[in-house]
Protein backbone atom coordinates (compact mmCIF):
# COMPACT_ATOMS: atom_id res chain seq x y z
CA UNK A 1 0.00 0.00 0.00
CA UNK A 2 2.66 2.49 0.68
CA UNK A 3 4.85 1.79 -2.42
CA UNK A 4 1.37 2.14 -4.15
CA UNK A 5 1.20 5.47 -2.35
CA UNK A 6 4.53 6.55 -2.81
CA UNK A 7 4.35 5.13 -6.94
CA UNK A 8 1.43 7.41 -7.05
CA UNK A 9 2.80 10.28 -5.50
CA UNK A 10 5.73 10.56 -8.09
CA UNK A 11 3.54 10.27 -10.68
CA UNK A 12 1.64 12.90 -9.97
CA UNK A 13 4.37 15.47 -9.59
CA UNK A 14 5.87 14.34 -12.54
CA UNK A 15 3.06 15.78 -14.23
CA UNK A 16 2.62 18.59 -12.09
CA UNK A 17 6.01 20.03 -13.20
CA UNK A 18 6.24 18.33 -16.48
CA UNK A 19 2.52 20.10 -17.22
CA UNK A 20 4.04 23.58 -15.53
CA UNK A 21 7.40 22.93 -16.97
CA UNK A 22 6.12 22.74 -20.93
CA UNK A 23 3.79 25.30 -20.40
CA UNK A 24 5.94 27.73 -19.52
CA UNK A 25 8.32 27.01 -21.89
CA UNK A 26 5.67 26.90 -24.37
CA UNK A 27 4.22 30.38 -23.27
CA UNK A 28 8.02 32.04 -22.76
CA UNK A 29 8.97 30.66 -26.44
CA UNK A 30 5.65 32.18 -27.94
CA UNK A 31 7.21 35.47 -26.63
CA UNK A 32 10.30 34.94 -29.01
CA UNK A 33 12.42 33.94 -25.90
CA UNK A 34 13.97 30.49 -26.99
CA UNK A 35 15.16 28.23 -23.52
CA UNK A 36 15.48 24.85 -24.69
CA UNK A 37 12.51 23.19 -23.92
CA UNK A 38 14.05 19.79 -24.88
CA UNK A 39 16.61 20.15 -21.96
CA UNK A 40 13.62 21.08 -19.39
CA UNK A 41 11.97 17.65 -21.00
CA UNK A 42 15.01 15.39 -20.08
CA UNK A 43 15.86 17.25 -16.70
CA UNK A 44 12.41 16.61 -15.36
CA UNK A 45 12.85 13.03 -13.91
CA UNK A 46 15.85 13.91 -12.17
CA UNK A 47 14.53 17.17 -10.66
CA UNK A 48 11.43 15.31 -9.51
CA UNK A 49 13.51 12.24 -7.56
CA UNK A 50 15.75 15.37 -5.85
CA UNK A 51 12.63 17.54 -4.87
CA UNK A 52 10.84 13.92 -3.74
CA UNK A 53 13.97 12.98 -1.49
CA UNK A 54 14.71 16.28 -0.42
CA UNK A 55 10.98 16.13 0.99
CA UNK A 56 11.72 13.20 2.42
CA UNK A 57 14.74 14.04 4.47
CA UNK A 58 13.95 17.65 5.35
CA UNK A 59 13.72 17.26 8.86
CA UNK A 60 16.52 14.90 9.42
CA UNK A 61 18.93 17.04 7.45
CA UNK A 62 17.49 20.67 8.62
CA UNK A 63 20.31 21.22 11.74
CA UNK A 64 22.81 20.48 9.15
CA UNK A 65 21.27 22.97 6.07
CA UNK A 66 21.01 25.61 8.81
CA UNK A 67 24.55 24.92 9.85
CA UNK A 68 25.62 25.31 6.46
CA UNK A 69 23.51 28.54 5.71
CA UNK A 70 25.35 30.49 8.58
CA UNK A 71 28.71 29.08 7.34
CA UNK A 72 28.14 30.39 4.11
CA UNK A 73 26.85 33.68 5.34
CA UNK A 74 29.98 34.25 7.74
CA UNK A 75 32.66 33.34 4.53
CA UNK A 76 30.54 36.10 2.87
CA UNK A 77 31.13 38.19 5.58
CA UNK A 78 34.42 38.20 5.76
CA UNK A 79 34.77 38.74 2.40
CA UNK A 80 33.05 41.83 2.73
CA UNK A 81 35.25 43.12 5.65
CA UNK A 82 38.19 42.19 3.43
CA UNK A 83 37.39 44.74 1.05
CA UNK A 84 39.08 47.00 3.54
CA UNK A 85 42.50 45.38 2.33
CA UNK A 86 42.19 46.96 -0.97
CA UNK A 87 43.77 49.61 -3.00
CA UNK A 88 41.30 52.69 -2.29
CA UNK A 89 40.32 55.12 -5.45
CA UNK A 90 37.16 57.53 -6.12
CA UNK A 91 35.35 58.87 -8.42
CA UNK A 92 34.41 62.49 -8.94
CA UNK A 93 30.88 63.36 -10.49
CA UNK A 94 32.49 65.63 -13.27
CA UNK A 95 34.07 62.34 -14.79
CA UNK A 96 32.67 59.65 -16.66
CA UNK A 97 31.83 57.30 -13.94
CA UNK A 98 32.44 53.80 -16.10
CA UNK A 99 35.77 54.76 -17.18
CA UNK A 100 37.10 56.11 -13.68
CA UNK A 101 35.66 52.57 -12.43
CA UNK A 102 37.01 50.38 -15.20
CA UNK A 103 40.35 51.72 -15.12
CA UNK A 104 40.21 51.00 -11.00
CA UNK A 105 39.08 47.57 -11.26
CA UNK A 106 40.14 45.43 -8.46
CA UNK A 107 39.98 48.54 -5.79
CA UNK A 108 37.66 49.85 -3.75
CA UNK A 109 35.82 52.78 -5.59
CA UNK A 110 34.27 55.49 -3.43
CA UNK A 111 31.71 57.88 -4.41
CA UNK A 112 31.80 60.74 -1.97
CA UNK A 113 30.14 63.87 -4.24
CA UNK A 114 26.59 64.84 -3.58
CA UNK A 115 25.06 63.88 -6.36
CA UNK A 116 26.24 61.49 -9.48
CA UNK A 117 24.48 60.46 -12.62
CA UNK A 118 24.43 56.69 -13.76
CA UNK A 119 24.53 55.57 -17.21
CA UNK A 120 24.17 51.80 -16.80
CA UNK A 121 26.68 51.41 -14.08
CA UNK A 122 29.09 47.72 -14.68
CA UNK A 123 30.99 46.37 -12.65
CA UNK A 124 33.88 43.71 -13.21
CA UNK A 125 35.87 40.97 -10.58
CA UNK A 126 37.48 41.81 -7.43
CA UNK A 127 36.04 45.21 -7.21
CA UNK A 128 33.91 47.09 -4.87
CA UNK A 129 31.62 50.17 -5.30
CA UNK A 130 30.98 52.50 -1.64
CA UNK A 131 28.34 54.86 -2.13
CA UNK A 132 28.79 57.11 0.84
CA UNK A 133 25.84 58.62 3.03
CA UNK A 134 25.65 61.87 2.27
CA UNK A 135 25.81 60.86 -1.60
CA UNK A 136 23.23 59.57 -4.19
CA UNK A 137 23.15 58.01 -7.21
CA UNK A 138 20.89 58.87 -9.61
CA UNK A 139 19.65 57.02 -13.21
CA UNK A 140 20.17 59.51 -15.82
CA UNK A 141 16.88 60.32 -17.12
CA UNK A 142 17.51 61.52 -20.59
CA UNK A 143 19.86 58.49 -21.72
CA UNK A 144 18.69 57.13 -25.45
CA UNK A 145 18.60 53.53 -24.47
CA UNK A 146 18.96 52.64 -28.23
CA UNK A 147 22.32 54.96 -28.69
CA UNK A 148 23.72 54.26 -25.34
CA UNK A 149 23.39 50.77 -24.65
CA UNK A 150 21.43 48.28 -27.16
CA UNK A 151 20.46 45.37 -24.86
CA UNK A 152 19.23 47.85 -22.35
CA UNK A 153 16.31 47.81 -24.13
CA UNK A 154 15.64 43.98 -23.78
CA UNK A 155 15.77 44.17 -19.73
CA UNK A 156 19.35 44.23 -19.14
CA UNK A 157 19.28 47.88 -18.07
CA UNK A 158 20.46 48.71 -14.47
CA UNK A 159 21.33 51.60 -12.30
CA UNK A 160 24.67 48.98 -11.07
CA UNK A 161 24.51 45.99 -13.38
CA UNK A 162 26.99 43.49 -12.76
CA UNK A 163 27.07 40.61 -15.54
CA UNK A 164 29.23 37.67 -16.25
CA UNK A 165 27.83 34.16 -18.35
CA UNK A 166 27.22 31.28 -17.47
CA UNK A 167 31.19 29.60 -18.46
CA UNK A 168 32.84 32.83 -16.75
CA UNK A 169 30.51 34.24 -13.97
CA UNK A 170 31.77 37.63 -12.24
CA UNK A 171 32.94 36.84 -8.69
CA UNK A 172 34.30 38.54 -5.54
CA UNK A 173 31.92 41.96 -6.58
CA UNK A 174 30.96 44.16 -3.30
CA UNK A 175 28.14 47.15 -3.11
CA UNK A 176 28.03 48.87 -0.48
CA UNK A 177 25.04 51.64 -0.42
CA UNK A 178 25.07 53.94 2.40
CA UNK A 179 23.39 56.73 0.46
CA UNK A 180 20.68 56.85 -2.04
CA UNK A 181 20.46 54.58 -4.95
CA UNK A 182 17.28 56.55 -6.58
CA UNK A 183 15.54 56.18 -10.53
CA UNK A 184 13.39 59.84 -11.44
CA UNK A 185 10.08 60.54 -11.93
CA UNK A 186 10.31 61.09 -15.74
CA UNK A 187 11.90 57.56 -16.49
CA UNK A 188 8.49 56.13 -14.62
CA UNK A 189 6.82 58.54 -16.91
CA UNK A 190 8.18 57.47 -19.91
CA UNK A 191 7.81 53.97 -18.86
CA UNK A 192 11.79 53.48 -19.21
CA UNK A 193 12.26 49.93 -17.37
CA UNK A 194 15.54 49.08 -15.34
CA UNK A 195 16.50 47.73 -12.19
CA UNK A 196 18.39 48.73 -9.25
CA UNK A 197 20.72 46.99 -9.13
CA UNK A 198 21.26 43.81 -11.61
CA UNK A 199 23.72 40.47 -10.92
CA UNK A 200 23.25 37.92 -13.74
CA UNK A 201 25.56 35.49 -13.85
CA UNK A 202 27.44 36.64 -10.44
CA UNK A 203 28.87 34.15 -8.14
CA UNK A 204 30.12 35.36 -3.97
CA UNK A 205 29.70 38.61 -3.68
CA UNK A 206 27.39 40.93 -1.52
CA UNK A 207 25.26 43.96 -2.01
CA UNK A 208 24.76 45.80 1.47
CA UNK A 209 24.86 49.11 3.38
CA UNK A 210 22.55 50.78 5.41
CA UNK A 211 21.17 53.08 2.55
CA UNK A 212 18.39 52.75 0.73
CA UNK A 213 17.29 51.82 -2.99
CA UNK A 214 14.12 54.09 -4.46
CA UNK A 215 12.28 54.90 -6.77
CA UNK A 216 12.98 52.58 -9.26
CA UNK A 217 11.34 51.78 -12.23
CA UNK A 218 11.84 47.85 -12.00
CA UNK A 219 12.86 45.64 -9.48
CA UNK A 220 14.89 47.10 -6.64
CA UNK A 221 17.61 44.11 -7.12
CA UNK A 222 17.26 41.65 -9.23
CA UNK A 223 19.28 38.63 -9.43
CA UNK A 224 19.59 35.65 -12.58
CA UNK A 225 21.20 32.84 -12.46
CA UNK A 226 23.82 34.06 -9.58
CA UNK A 227 24.82 32.21 -6.47
CA UNK A 228 26.80 32.87 -2.90
CA UNK A 229 25.68 35.74 -3.03
CA UNK A 230 24.62 37.73 0.75
CA UNK A 231 22.20 40.84 0.27
CA UNK A 232 21.70 42.34 3.95
CA UNK A 233 21.00 45.71 6.13
CA UNK A 234 19.53 48.21 3.21
CA UNK A 235 16.08 49.67 2.88
CA UNK A 236 14.35 48.99 -0.69
CA UNK A 237 11.36 51.08 -0.84
CA UNK A 238 8.32 52.43 -3.31
CA UNK A 239 9.85 50.75 -6.42
CA UNK A 240 7.84 50.20 -9.64
CA UNK A 241 8.93 46.33 -9.27
CA UNK A 242 9.94 43.30 -6.65
CA UNK A 243 12.04 45.01 -4.00
CA UNK A 244 14.43 41.51 -4.22
CA UNK A 245 13.51 39.76 -6.98
CA UNK A 246 14.94 36.45 -7.94
CA UNK A 247 14.30 35.57 -12.03
CA UNK A 248 16.02 34.12 -14.45
CA UNK A 249 17.77 34.28 -17.95
CA UNK A 250 17.08 32.16 -20.89
CA UNK A 251 17.88 29.61 -20.77
CA UNK A 252 16.26 29.14 -17.33
CA UNK A 253 19.32 28.67 -15.45
CA UNK A 254 18.17 28.66 -11.16
CA UNK A 255 20.23 30.72 -8.71
CA UNK A 256 21.50 29.37 -5.81
CA UNK A 257 22.18 30.40 -2.13
CA UNK A 258 20.81 33.98 -2.23
CA UNK A 259 21.04 35.07 1.62
CA UNK A 260 18.89 38.16 1.86
CA UNK A 261 18.84 39.24 5.65
CA UNK A 262 17.91 42.56 7.80
CA UNK A 263 16.77 44.08 4.31
CA UNK A 264 12.97 46.37 4.61
CA UNK A 265 11.09 46.55 1.86
CA UNK A 266 8.23 48.32 1.56
CA UNK A 267 4.92 49.75 -0.68
CA UNK A 268 7.04 48.03 -3.98
CA UNK A 269 5.41 46.67 -6.74
CA UNK A 270 1.68 48.93 -7.52
CA UNK A 271 2.83 49.32 -10.62
CA UNK A 272 4.58 45.82 -12.01
CA UNK A 273 2.11 43.91 -9.48
CA UNK A 274 5.40 42.79 -7.53
CA UNK A 275 6.24 41.85 -3.82
CA UNK A 276 8.46 42.86 -1.49
CA UNK A 277 10.78 39.44 -1.99
CA UNK A 278 10.12 36.75 -4.21
CA UNK A 279 11.58 33.51 -5.87
CA UNK A 280 10.03 32.63 -9.59
CA UNK A 281 8.82 29.25 -10.44
CA UNK A 282 12.44 27.77 -12.09
CA UNK A 283 14.76 28.45 -8.75
CA UNK A 284 15.53 25.51 -6.35
CA UNK A 285 17.28 25.63 -3.17
CA UNK A 286 17.85 29.32 -4.41
CA UNK A 287 16.77 31.78 -1.45
CA UNK A 288 17.36 32.10 2.57
CA UNK A 289 15.13 34.93 3.94
CA UNK A 290 16.49 35.50 7.51
CA UNK A 291 14.66 38.76 9.87
CA UNK A 292 13.40 40.86 6.81
CA UNK A 293 10.28 42.89 7.20
CA UNK A 294 8.21 43.43 4.25
CA UNK A 295 5.75 46.08 4.19
CA UNK A 296 2.11 47.33 2.10
CA UNK A 297 3.85 45.77 -0.83
CA UNK A 298 1.55 44.73 -3.46
CA UNK A 299 2.02 41.56 -1.99
CA UNK A 300 4.76 41.04 0.50
CA UNK A 301 6.15 37.45 -0.22
CA UNK A 302 5.55 35.75 -3.55
CA UNK A 303 7.76 32.56 -2.74
CA UNK A 304 7.56 30.10 -5.92
CA UNK A 305 9.94 27.23 -6.64
CA UNK A 306 11.16 24.84 -4.76
CA UNK A 307 13.73 24.84 -1.02
CA UNK A 308 13.73 28.40 0.10
CA UNK A 309 14.22 28.57 3.63
CA UNK A 310 12.32 31.31 5.87
CA UNK A 311 13.56 31.97 9.36
CA UNK A 312 12.41 35.30 11.61
CA UNK A 313 10.63 37.21 8.14
CA UNK A 314 7.24 39.73 9.29
CA UNK A 315 4.81 40.51 7.18
CA UNK A 316 2.92 43.90 7.91
CA UNK A 317 0.78 46.65 6.43
CA UNK A 318 -1.52 46.68 3.71
CA UNK A 319 -1.56 44.75 0.75
CA UNK A 320 -3.77 43.82 -2.59
CA UNK A 321 -2.72 39.80 -2.52
CA UNK A 322 -2.02 37.59 0.65
CA UNK A 323 1.75 35.81 0.57
CA UNK A 324 2.32 33.10 -1.50
CA UNK A 325 4.76 30.35 0.19
CA UNK A 326 4.29 27.54 -1.98
CA UNK A 327 8.07 27.26 -2.55
CA UNK A 328 8.92 27.25 1.16
CA UNK A 329 10.51 24.46 2.33
CA UNK A 330 11.52 25.57 6.18
CA UNK A 331 9.40 28.39 7.70
CA UNK A 332 10.20 29.27 11.38
CA UNK A 333 8.70 31.87 13.23
CA UNK A 334 7.01 33.56 10.59
CA UNK A 335 4.57 37.20 11.76
CA UNK A 336 2.25 38.52 9.70
CA UNK A 337 0.23 41.30 11.34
Amino acid sequence: MNFQKKTLTVFASLVILGTTFISGAVLLDLSGEKIGIANLIFNLPKRTINIINYQNSIHENLNQDLANVYSEINKLENSLLKTYEQGEASCSNKEDLNICISENRGKRILLQDKKYISNVLDLYDNTTLVIASNTTLIINSDLKWSNYCKICEFGDAAIIRVQGTNKNPISNVHIIINGKLTGTKKTKDNDQRYEGIAFKYVVDSTISGTGIITNIHGDGIDLDASSNILIKDLNIFENSGTGVHLGSPRPLDSNFNIYVRNINSANNGHYFEGAGFDNSWHNEFSLILIGNTADSNYINYDIQGFGVIMIDNISTGSTRKDNNLEGTSFNFNFKEN
